[in-house]
């Protein structure tokens, strides 16, 4: 990504692991420590770090041993965040001097907005997210090219765009087990703890080619997925050495992938498919931390791969990020505990 660019969320978390979020609660009945959580909604958590994340769009013919990866330029973004009670403020930035290495000659140039929000009531966990990016380039060019190497440019599509919009709905089956812990300071995991942690999630994926040709016709071609999946892993969050955890989450993804394809011949004339396929995958992922009554920081990173066959094609999906992070507590100002303390008022759960 070339320049600098930032983003503002008030929301649940933005590295769109699914179904992060704050619970509410009321100032007079904050949640209690219990013999496995520790809980610290009435501090001001503060969180900076640095994350990555990525998704790839995979097109297989396996009996032609050919395929099309296409993915936009890897970034470096940092952040910073303020978490307290149920409210959330992010921003991230991506400064140019830790991203020299993409080099817009090799692998383009990728321009893309994100936006995140959720929330979490009880057990039950909601999380929304949008994602529009704009320049991709051919991943596995070297299987095209045969004396492409490691330094020369890659196939690029600078007018290929990707808008992803996403809602998950997830629902903790242990009290016990605190999924907030994972990323922020706002709980602590105080006794090893397992869990079953399904989540509905739906996700739309808009692919559009916006260059426009001779015949003005490109800028029609785009192929739409509405995705309808079922992700059920299964979780442990292991505490060791007293403030120190490491989590794992693993399971399979099941669901109904809904596609429509828009484009021209080479006549210029229109070609529409459509159809309904049954989707599969794997989701994954992994975190590591220390929790102090002060002092907090961690990693966490995850991976998550499915898609659908069609005839002789087969459409995937695949998604990853990491993220390192480091924060701290201070005691909220006035201002903030009294507006929280309205606008708990008017929660309707």
């Amino acid at each position: 990504m070339k320049g600098k660019a930032s983003a503002i969320f008030i929301c649940l978390c933005l590295f769109q692991l699914p179904v992060l979020a704050q619970t509410i609660n009321d100032t007079a009945t904050l949640p209690k420590d219990s013999f496995h959580i520790k809980y610290y909604d009435n501090y001001l958590n503060l969180t900076v770090g640095w994350n990555t994340r990525n998704t790839q769009y995979i097109i297989s013919y396996p009996q032609y041993h050919t395929r099309f990866i296409l993915s936009p330029k890897e970034t470096d973004q940092f952040f910073v965040s303020l978490d307290y009670s149920f409210l959330y403020a992010y921003y991230s930035f991506t400064p140019q001097i830790f991203n020299l290495n993409n080099a817009d000659t090799i692998k383009g140039n990728s321009r893309r907005s994100t936006f995140g929000t959720g929330f979490s009531f009880g057990r039950w966990y909601i999380n929304f997210d949008y994602q529009n990016i704009k320049g991709y380039y051919l991943r596995n060019t070297n299987e095209f090219i045969a004396d492409w190497k490691k330094g020369d440019a890659y196939i690029q599509f600078p007018d290929l765009r990707t808008i992803q919009t996403g809602l998950q709905v997830g629902y903790n089956f242990d009290k016990k087990f605190s999924v907030s812990s994972l990323t922020s300071g706002k709980e602590k995991q105080v006794k090893t703890a397992f869990t079953f942690f399904p989540i509905l999630a739906y996700w739309s994926v808009k692919i559009k080619d916006e260059t426009v040709d001779s015949m003005q016709t490109s800028t029609n071609d785009y192929t739409l997925n509405n995705d309808v999946n079922l992700l059920l892993p299964a979780s442990v969050n292991i505490v060791f050495a007293k403030d120190f955890y490491a989590a794992a989450f693993a399971g399979p993804i099941v669901g109904v992938d809904f596609f429509k394809a828009n484009g021209y011949d080479e006549n210029g004339r229109a070609l529409i498919t459509s159809g309904t396929k049954i989707s599969t995958g794997y989701y994954l992922r992994g975190s590591i931390g220390y929790t102090g009554n002060r002092f907090f920081a961690g990693m966490d990173a995850f991976a998550r791969n499915y898609g659908h066959q069609q005839q002789d094609e087969r459409f995937s999906k695949y998604s990853y990020g990491v993220q390192v992070y480091a924060g701290t507590r201070f005691n909220p100002p006035g201002f903030l505990q009294r507006t929280v303390t309205w606008l708990q008022k008017m929660n309707p759960f």
